[in-house]
């Protein structure tokens, strides 16, 4: 199973990565995070990989 942390998960994009990681069977959004949420190295816990679709801004704090 391939857990993804999903980064900019309440937008556009991120919804779609979403619904599409929904429906594979070898794959699971294991933590959600949006600039607003906070709380992002509890969306990276379980991860195997992150997707980052946030915005520009975030770039730094996502990479600290």
């Amino acid at each position: 199973m391939l857990n993804i942390a999903l980064l900019g998960a309440s937008g556009r994009m991120g919804k779609a990565v979403s619904s599409l990681v929904g429906e594979a069977a070898d794959m699971a959004v294991s933590g959600r995070w949006d600039e607003h949420s906070g709380g992002l190295a509890e969306a990276l816990v379980d991860a195997s990989v992150a997707i980052d679709f946030s915005h520009p801004s975030c770039t730094v704090e996502l990479c600290d």
